[in-house]
C-alpha cells in the first residue's frame, strides 16, 4: 500500500486489501501487517476517524478551578482544554495555535489567567480570546476575528469530549445510543484516584485490539492475573453494536478469583447483581471497565508506529475515606505497572511483525469477537 489513498478506486482497492477480516468470525483472518505500519493508511485514519469523531479529552476534576488548563495533541493537532467559568458549560476547548504564525501558546498543564505566544507575544485569555497583539496598530486586518479557533465540546458523566469536526454528529445522538449499556459506569458520581500516561511503540489499533482481546490474558498476564482468568467454555456475553461499540457483562463464574486482585471494595452498584465485572468500548479509542474500580483507557496515535495511552482510575467518593486508601492506590499502581509492562512487550513485538512484508494475519479465536467487531467497523469507516 505505497500509493496515496484518496480516490474512490483507491478506497475500493483498500477494502479488498482488508477483506480478510470481513468474513464471519469463524472464517475471518486478522488484518495484514501493513495496516499497522503504512503512512498512507495512517493519514486516512487521521482524516476519516480522528478528525471526525467525538473524542474524550479530559476529566472534569483535572480542571476544577477557573484558570486550570491542560494541553493535548489529537493526531498532531495541538489543543487546549481550559476552565474559564464554573459549571459544565464553563469549559473551553480550542486550537493551541497562535492566530499570527501558529506557534503553540500553552504548554503542559497548570493554572493561568492568560496565554502569551512565545514568538511575538500575542496574548489570549484563558478561553482563547485575543487580548493584545503588540505593534499591530497599523494592520488593517480585523484583529477581533483572531481569537484561537474553538472546538465543539460536551460534558458526559464527568468526562469532557471534543471534536475537530466543525459539523459533527450531535453529541446527544452519539452518546445516547450507548446509554442503556453504560448503567455500570456512573463516573459523574465518582472521583479520579490516579492517572497514568504510557508511551508504546506500536500502532494505536494494536492497543485498542489488546483491550478487547480476552484470548491473550492467560498467557501474556500469567505472572499477574492470567492464572486466575476463567473464560470457560461459554461464548463471551458480548453486545456488538453499531458504530463499533462493544459491551460485555461478566458473571461471577468468569471472574478472576484471586483475592489479592481486589485492591478496593466492590463497587456499590454491582454488589447485589449477578454482573460482577463489565467492559465497554466506544469507537474509536475509548475503553472502559468496572471491577473494584472504574477504569478508562484512551489511545492517542502519535504516528503510525507510536501511541500514547492515557489511563484513568476512578472510585466512589466513599473509597477515598478509607484509612488505607493511599497504600491501596500505591499497591494498585505497582500492579498496573506490571501488567502494562507485560502488554507493552507483546504490543511492540506486534509492531515489528507489522513492518515485515512476509506476515499474513492468522485466524481469529472466538475470544477475539471484540476485535472482529471493531475492525469490521474500522474497515467500513476508512473505506467509505
Amino acid at each position: 500500500m505505497n500509493a496515496p489513498l484518496s480516490a474512490p478506486a483507491d478506497l475500493l482497492r483498500l477494502r479488498d486489501h482488508l477483506s480478510s477480516i470481513c468474513a464471519p468470525l469463524d472464517e475471518a483472518r486478522h488484518l495484514p501487517g501493513d495496516v499497522y505500519s503504512s503512512k498512507e493508511i495512517f493519514a486516512l485514519e487521521k482524516e476519516k476517524i480522528f478528525r471526525k469523531h467525538w473524542l474524550c479529552v479530559a476529566r472534569v476534576e483535572e480542571l476544577s478551578k477557573v484558570g486550570d488548563y491542560l494541553t493535548i495533541r489529537i493526531v498532531g493537532e495541538p489543543v487546549v482544554v481550559a476552565r474559564e467559568a464554573e459549571g459544565d458549560a464553563g469549559f473551553a476547548v480550542f486550537r493551541n495555535q497562535c492566530t499570527h504564525r501558529g506557534v503553540e501558546v500553552a504548554f503542559g498543564e497548570g493554572n493561568a489567567k492568560q496565554f502569551q505566544c512565545p514568538y511575538h507575544a500575542w496574548t489570549f485569555d484563558i478561553g482563547g480570546r485575543l487580548l493584545g497583539a503588540p505593534l499591530m496598530k497599523e494592520s488593517k486586518v480585523d484583529l477581533t476575528k483572531c481569537d484561537l479557533p474553538r472546538l465543539q465540546f460536551a460534558v458526559w458523566r464527568g468526562w469532557i469530549f471534543a471534536t475537530l469536526d466543525p459539523n459533527p454528529q450531535p453529541f446527544a445522538d452519539y452518546i445516547g445510543q450507548y446509554e442503556k449499556y453504560l448503567w455500570w459506569y456512573p463516573t459523574d458520581k465518582c472521583k479520579l484516584a490516579m492517572k497514568k500516561v504510557i508511551h508504546v511503540g506500536a500502532n494505536w489499533k494494536f492497543l485498542v485490539e489488546n483491550l478487547l482481546d480476552f484470548y491473550h490474558a492467560s498467557t501474556v498476564h500469567k505472572s499477574t492475573f492470567g492464572k486466575q482468568y476463567k473464560l470457560g467454555n461459554k461464548p463471551l456475553p458480548a453486545h456488538c453494536e453499531k458504530n463499533g461499540a462493544f459491551f460485555l457483562e461478566w458473571d461471577a463464574s468468569m471472574r478472576p478469583t484471586d483475592p489479592k486482585l481486589g485492591f478496593f471494595s466492590s463497587l456499590p452498584w454491582l454488589q447485589d447483581r449477578a454482573v460482577t465485572a463489565t467492559r465497554g468500548f466506544l469507537f474509536p479509542n475509548m475503553q472502559m471497565s468496572a471491577i473494584d474500580s472504574l477504569r478508562m483507557w484512551s489511545m492517542w496515535p502519535v504516528s503510525e508506529t507510536q501511541t500514547d495511552v492515557v489511563g484513568y482510575f476512578i472510585l466512589p467518593e466513599e473509597s477515598f475515606r478509607a484509612q488505607d486508601f493511599a497504600s491501596q492506590v500505591k499497591k494498585f499502581d505497582a500492579f498496573s505497572e506490571t501488567f502494562l509492562a507485560e502488554d507493552k512487550v507483546a504490543l511492540e513485538s506486534l509492531q515489528v511483525m507489522a513492518n515485515s512484508d512476509s506476515f499474513k494475519g492468522g485466524p481469529l479465536s472466538r475470544y477475539e469477537i471484540g476485535i472482529h467487531h471493531l475492525l469490521n467497523h474500522y474497515v467500513d469507516v476508512i473505506t467509505s
